[in-house]
């Protein structure tokens, strides 16, 4: 029984070793690695026949010839068909199976688990009191405000207490001045009412009696031109004329006189004064005339021009006349109106300003308006800003500054925080939100709150306002309003994420917005799109497409094979 069986044994290893060796001589590289099984499978079969007949072993045999002979055919033909291009399938394999080991090796890869994701917001933010009264030192009309005294900052009153003292010795000397030239200032318009309609009067009798001055002006003008010039320039002429044959009368007369007595033989004493008298008269005449003809000259030559000067300078004096009258009709009268005008409204200006200064008188004492703590200046969103110049400002003898909140009564008991989002952030945080407050003090306890207010529009470039409800039942009695801290709200959280990091997060290169990573699925590489949600630091959620226990890659397979 022994030697059959390591008879069958011996024809196994036999018929084994002639199947590797015609596989070996006639098949790739590749297909080589497929007998190993093979030989073990004859093996454990001829370990498990050990135990039967001879005859049996003996068939086996002949059946494993028969197979060998099979075997062998089909290597052969396998040859004949890998000849074309068993080489290049060899080196392709050969090549893979090295990259493949490599891969393996070098691969950094991530098993996804679920797990907590928290994302909190942070930004600075300070301490405001919920109720605050404004003490505002606005006066309508004064601006001299001199402290007489004022409480320090910081101080705590009660409503009704004296806040602030101003001298108002200055402001009543205002009034009582300004009160003076208000009665002036009526009497001037009792007096303008008076003597409108005179004035009214007097401007249009000038102006009618300057309009019949310039009628009669242009009808003598036209006389002189058309009748009384020449009328002079003949006058003129008549009198030399006049006077030349007065000449010539004379001297008929002379030579009459003297023909005559030239007939007597004595002249008698008495014809010699007669012919001495006409002589005498003869020569006057003469004078008269020499005279009328330099006059004649003159007249014609030096006064009948002037007298034209003067005639159109006349006519030009009475349209001027006119046109004063005219324009005094036309605008005096109205510049009086205006006046009268003027001076009722500034009559009522100053009885504006005089309620308005009697008003200020109110201001000379300040008092709180609520129970709480005097803080300089006004709250801006939580910034006090003016406070150290108002502290540095608001003494006795010194002038409060007008216009502005001198200080803030602050209620203590109830506060909030202010802060500030980016622009970048704003979408993510609601109202509502919870968050968690940390005072700037040292050793401070972290307190709870949540967002109550957010602004929909910035309320400087790229913030938005944001305020916070402290919801924590105790807070720390040092904590006042001003004070700062640091604001963490948390947008958003899930118990059971899906993070992975943003680095095994791919996009597609034609389009970014689809992601996708590397899936590892039984040695294998494979893409998977996936739907991205929050971030943090350099993680990513992953909404879809992936679950708890999937195996990714965290090295970019593309990148590594183009590099390979």
């Amino acid at each position: 029984m022994r030697n059959a069986w390591m008879l069958a044994l011996c024809l196994a290893v036999v018929a084994l070793l002639g199947v590797v060796g015609l596989s070996a001589s006639a098949t790739p590289a590749s297909q080589s690695t497929k007998v190993e099984p093979a030989a073990a499978a004859a093996v454990a079969s001829a370990g498990d026949d050990a135990e039967e007949p001879e005859d049996d072993a003996d068939d086996e045999g002949e059946d494993e010839d028969d197979d060998e002979d099979e075997d062998g055919d089909e290597d052969e033909d396998g040859d004949e068909e890998g000849d074309e291009d068993g080489d290049d399938e060899e080196k392709s394999e050969s090549k893979v199976g090295k990259k493949d080991d490599k891969t393996k090796s070098d691969r950094k890869t991530l098993t996804i688990n679920a797990k907590p994701l928290k994302i909190q917001l942070e930004s600075d933010g300070t301490f405001v009191a919920s109720e605050m009264a404004e003490v505002d030192l606005d006066p309508e009309a004064w601006s001299d405000f001199e402290i007489v005294e004022i409480v320090p900052h910081g101080t705590t009153v009660h409503k009704g207490e004296v806040l602030a003292k101003f001298d108002g010795e200055k402001l009543k000397e205002a009034i009582d001045d300004l009160e003076l030239d208000q009665r002036l200032n009526e009497l001037g318009i009792i007096k303008a009412e008076q003597e409108l309609p005179r004035l009214e009067k007097s401007i249009k009798d000038t102006f009618e009696q300057a309009e019949r001055s310039l009628a009669e002006a242009k009808v003598d003008y036209k006389n002189y031109q058309e009748t009384d010039r020449d009328m002079l320039v003949k006058q003129i002429e008549m009198s030399l004329k006049s006077t030349t044959q007065a000449v010539e009368n004379a001297r008929e007369e002379l030579r009459q006189l003297e023909k005559m007595y030239e007939a007597d033989d004595l002249t008698e004493e008495t014809e010699e004064i007669i012919l001495q008298r006409q002589r005498a008269q003869v020569e006057q005449y003469e004078f008269m005339l020499e005279r009328a003809k330099l006059t004649r000259d003159r007249n014609l030559d030096l006064f009948l021009p002037r007298n034209d000067n003067y005639e159109r300078e006349y006519l030009e004096r009475i349209e001027m006349a006119f046109q004063r009258a005219k324009t005094s009709l036309e605008t005096d009268l109205n510049r009086a109106r205006y006046d009268l005008e003027k001076a009722k409204r500034s009559r009522t200006k100053s009885l504006e300003r005089h309620a308005k200064l009697t008003s200020d008188l109110g201001l000379l004492i300040l008092k709180a308006p609520a129970d709480g703590v005097v803080y300089y200046g006004a709250c801006t969103h939580g910034d006090w800003s003016d406070m150290a110049n108002l502290i540095s400002k608001l003494k006795p003898e010194e002038n409060a500054p007008t216009g502005s909140v001198l200080m803030t009564i602050v209620c203590p008991e109830k506060l909030y925080v202010d802060s500030s989002v980016k622009e970048a952030n704003r979408p993510s945080v609601k109202v509502g939100q919870a968050a968690v407050v940390k005072p700037t003090a040292t050793d401070s306890p972290k307190l709870s709150a949540k967002v109550s207010e957010l602004s929909t529009i910035p309320v400087a470039p790229g913030k938005f306002a944001m305020d916070l409800d402290l919801t924590s039942d105790d807070l720390p009695d040092w904590l006042v309003a001003g004070m700062t801290c640091k604001v963490k709200v948390t947008t958003y959280e899930k118990k059971d994420a899906i993070v992975v990091p943003k680095k095994a997060v791919h996009g597609e290169e034609d389009d970014e917005d689809e992601k996708f990573v590397w899936l590892l699925d039984s040695d294998k590489v494979e893409k998977r799109p996936v739907t991205t949600g929050k971030t943090k630091d350099d993680d990513i959620e992953i909404v879809a497409g992936l679950e708890a226990g999937d195996v990714i890659s965290l090295d970019d397979e593309e990148k590594k094979d183009k590099d390979e």
